[in-house]
């Protein structure tokens, strides 16, 4: 990984401090942050406007500007047009030299991701996640906790580290050579421990409970990692690069497998005590309802997420009701998986779609109960199965506003997710960047602009 220079800057100093008694040094530091967040927002941008929204005077702004340039962290974009004399420079944030990464582990597939600091993706790389037991001899990472990790017919922890740090490796061999990797976040579909780094529990991955994954994956990849819970990653993913930039309480809904949600309150992504809220997914619509994987009864993950209707699938396919579902595993029914309703669906069968449709209403009740108790200003849905099956968003959206307290289902906005499939991966690398943007530049307990791996590796989470 190639250096950036000797030129930096001091600690960033905290922002509510008495400017006038601040050190010359971080001044400078608090200034050239200032454009640097200023560049992440707005630009392509002109030194003129730089001066006029952060308010400091142009002559600043030029020596930050040629500071930042020299770290490698801003680059110029062209020229703009003439408003009466020479036309500006443009500045952007840099393409060639910091990147983000980011893995999203979820229930059938895992995907990989190498953004820059613009948060524009620059490699991804994708792999069926798991779905057995490793065979005696497989090649895995000796990590400790091995027995934690290996659960029947589910995705063995261990076996997703090696998957994660094979696919961290290519993606790395695809940046320029003097690229600095900032940091990574992994997300897992489950509550997260995000103090330690831990998986507490993922009703679809069996075996995944009281996982320590950060510090495996810090020990086997050597660079600042995080872990987050998926629907966290993707509500953050839509407040940083997504239909949220403008908004600081948005409810992200996502639904694959597994149905969860993330919440931003105030700006920031909102976590409860343990950082375990939003489990969605495990609210009780059905009081007699099926047994979920999380072990109660009558969960909506369990009456209507994907990986909840598969057995319903099967119960009427078993009943004679003809469907695409049984082409598709040329009639071994114990072969049905989300996937397979999914891509059932996508070619219209009907009791695909209408599993799909009435899973869209109880979502949508459960929508409507997260407006009453949180009133966000924006709600997203997103997910594998909103995006490929479009019919499910007006069920869930209609049904929403039908059932959610009037007075506040009225100015709550609900919409389609705007970053597709990946709005889970780019949620773990836009996390990253966040927690890039608030240290840099060159703090010397944080960003690395020496050329060394990036982020300062500290317990400290994401807040």
């Amino acid at each position: 990984m190639g250096s950036v220079g000797k030129n930096r800057l001091h600690k960033l100093p905290v922002l509510n401090q008495d400017a006038q008694r601040l050190a010359p040094e971080d001044v400078r530091a608090f200034n050239a942050n200032s454009v640097l967040n200023c560049i992440r927002r707005f630009g392509p941008v002109a030194r003129i406007d730089l001066s006029r929204r952060t308010g400091l005077t142009p002559a600043t702004v030029s020596a930050c500007c040629r500071q930042l340039e020299e770290l490698h962290l801003v680059e110029q974009a062209g020229i703009g047009g003439s408003r009466g004399g020479r036309r500006p420079v443009l500045f952007q944030l840099s393409r060639t030299h910091f990147f983000a990464l980011s893995v999203d582990i979820g229930v059938s597939e895992t995907v990989a991701l190498a953004v820059d600091l613009s948060g524009s993706v620059c490699a991804r790389l994708t792999a069926p996640t798991p779905k057995g037991v490793a065979a005696e001899g497989t090649p895995s990472l000796s990590v400790p906790g091995e027995a934690a990790g290996q659960g029947p017919g589910g995705l063995g922890p261990r076996q997703a580290v090696q998957l994660a740090v094979d696919l961290l490796g290519r993606l790395r061999a695809q940046l320029p050579p003097q690229a600095v990797t900032l940091g990574v976040v992994v997300t897992v579909p489950g509550p997260v421990d995000y103090e330690t780094g831990t998986v507490l529990f993922s009703p679809n991955l069996p075996g995944w409970e009281g996982v320590p994954l950060r510090p495996w994956l810090r020990d086997a990849l050597g660079l600042p990692c995080w872990i987050e819970n998926d629907a966290n990653a993707a509500a953050w993913a839509e407040r940083w690069l997504g239909v949220g930039r403008e908004t600081d309480n948005l409810l992200f809904v996502l639904v694959d497998a597994g149905v969860g949600s993330g919440l931003v309150a105030d700006g920031e992504l909102y976590r409860g005590a343990r950082g375990t809220a939003g489990e969605l997914g495990h609210i009780t619509v059905d009081m007699e309802g099926p047994r979920c994987n999380c072990g109660n009864y009558g969960c909506l993950e369990a009456v209507a997420a994907p990986i909840g209707l598969v057995p319903q699938a099967v119960r009427e396919i078993r009943k004679g009701h003809p469907s695409r579902m049984a082409e598709i595993v040329q009639g071994r029914l114990e072969a049905i998986d989300p996937d397979v309703l999914l891509a059932a669906a996508v070619q219209r069968d009907p009791l695909a779609v209408s599993l799909l449709q009435k899973a869209g209403r109880y979502i949508g009740i459960g929508v409507a109960a997260m407006i009453n108790l949180f009133n966000p200003q924006l709600i997203v849905i997103g997910g594998r199965f909103p995006t490929a099956f479009p019919d499910l968003f007006p069920a869930i959206a209609a049904t929403a506003q039908a059932r959610a307290f009037q007075a506040l289902a009225g100015g709550a906005k609900i919409v389609p997710s705007s970053l597709g499939p990946d709005a889970v991966a780019l949620g773990g690398a836009a996390l990253v960047l966040r927690r890039f943007f608030q240290q840099a530049p060159g703090s010397t307990g944080g960003a690395g602009l020496d050329g060394s791996a990036a982020l300062a590796d500290k317990a400290t989470p994401f807040h």
